[in-house]
């Protein structure tokens, strides 16, 4: 439900916003037969392991939410609230098939469920103008966090009950026509994904299990940037300088669970501080009328420190230690965006990318690429348009990961489906287009933040 009201003045404007979601799912059940293979992916003949997995359970999410935006001589100034409730409850179910006896056995190890509740209450403000030749930007948000996890095993409740600020500051100076400078500042946050947070032990498969923290918290960056752009008529480039540090950095790490039976575990955990500092060239050159290019080059150097701590509580080998982290590597990125206009309705876009090789909290990630394509055609004015799209042409986008602790060394390879190909098709009823509403967003970091948990 949206409201809004405009005064006289244009720009000048309060709106509101009420929204609430129910979702019920009790049939997201999976089969999956494990096989044993040797080195030449020949199978053994045992039987497979059979396993049954189901998650029940419900979802609620409400929000609450208004804005006002006053405009100024040179500038604005806007202020809001919005209010979050968050509920989910979960049934987990795991069964494994006894081959000898032929029926199936629940595993009280991977079985249980999980009560998670967030209230989220936050305002803002932000204050715009012009100064001595400069356009300024001075915004701050305030956030109030109410977290509770109530798993079914072990019977305890996690609470997180937190107040946190997120200032942002941005100057931007016109030093001609084709010329701009840039510069600011903003502190945000990025909320753990939900599974992060569930705190038991997950069957991941026969010599992997994963357990989640619910005592892990929000990670929050503070950003530095300065910027410069020049035009050259509908062309620019532009160089972005930047300094990141991440406290709380989120990391999947790797540990031992039973070296008796070979079983690794994977945890979340908040690593002290990540930082990035480095700089980005971008352009967008419209090269003819009909071929139009944006490359970009990234290249920063990376590290992370802080301690991985090892409870020992959740692990069958309790001899293992604290580790302190200090890792770091230059890291480099490459894209290009190609877009190509074949007729007046025929477009071809080319998509490429390269992400270099990166250290990570317990040893390095290799280097990948991949490519897609897509074409579109437009049909009777542009009221029927096809999409078709190619993913990972040249079955590039895999890489390997590995990682080491006192006592294990692991090789994690991620290899994505290739060659994925979509068609899409649109047809416009009219010329509608929708004005989004229901909440501050500015490149400063004066959203409500993400939708994850």
């Amino acid at each position: 439900l949206n409201f809004q009201h405009q005064f006289d003045k244009k720009g000048h404007e309060i709106s509101a916003l009420a929204f609430w979601s129910h979702q019920y799912n009790q049939e997201d059940n999976d089969n999956n037969d494990e096989f044993q293979a040797n080195a030449n992916w020949q199978l053994a003949d045992d039987l497979p392991y059979r396993i049954y997995t189901n998650e029940i359970g419900s979802s609620d999410e409400y929000r609450l939410q208004i804005d006002y935006t006053k405009p100024l001589k040179n500038g604005k100034f806007e202020v809001g609230m919005q209010y979050r409730r968050d509920m989910d409850a979960e049934d987990f179910i795991f069964q494994e098939y006894d081959n000898e006896d032929n029926e199936w056995i629940d595993n009280p190890l991977f079985t249980n469920s999980n009560n998670f509740e967030r209230n989220i209450t936050s305002g803002y403000f932000q204050f715009s103008n012009k100064l001595m030749g400069f356009e300024y930007q001075l915004g701050l948000r305030g956030e109030y966090t109410d977290r509770s996890i109530r798993p079914g095993n072990p019977d305890k409740t996690y609470v997180v009950d937190q107040v946190n600020f997120f200032p942002t500051v941005h100057l931007t100076r016109q030093i001609s026509k084709t010329d701009q400078i840039q510069g600011g500042y903003s502190r945000r946050i990025n909320r753990p994904r939900g599974y992060y947070l569930e705190p038991f032990i997950s069957f991941y498969n026969r010599f992997t299990y994963r357990r989640g923290n619910p005592n892990i918290m929000p990670e929050f960056v503070n950003s530095f940037e300065l910027n410069y752009q020049k035009r050259f008529g509908a062309s620019f480039i532009s160089l972005e300088s930047y300094f990141r540090e991440t406290q709380n950095a989120i990391t999947r790490t790797q540990g031992i669970y039973s070296e008796q039976d070979n079983i690794m575990l994977l945890e979340y955990k908040n690593v002290n501080t990540e930082r990035a500092i480095g700089a980005e060239l971008m352009a967008n050159w419209e090269v003819t009328d009909w071929l139009r290019l944006n490359p970009s080059v990234n290249m920063y150097q990376y590290e992370v420190q802080g301690t991985l701590q090892n409870d020992s509580a959740l692990n069958r080998d309790s001899n293992l230690t604290d580790v302190t982290v200090a890792r770091s590597s230059f890291n480099y990125d490459l894209r290009l965006n190609g877009t190509a206009k074949i007729t007046p309705t025929t477009r071809l876009q080319l998509i490429g990318m390269y992400n270099g090789p990166s250290a990570t909290a317990q040893g390095s990630r290799e280097g990948f690429y991949m490519v897609n394509a897509a074409v579109r055609q437009d049909f009777f004015d542009g009221k029927l348009s096809a999409t078709f799209q190619a993913q990972n042409i040249f079955d590039s986008m895999r890489f390997k990961i590995n990682s080491e602790g006192s006592n294990f060394q692991s090789l994690y390879m991620f290899v994505r489906e290739a060659r994925i190909f979509q068609l899409t098709l649109s047809w416009k009823i009219n010329n509608y287009k929708s004005k989004e509403k229901g909440g501050y967003r500015d490149g400063g970091g004066m959203d409500f933040g993400g939708d994850d948990f």
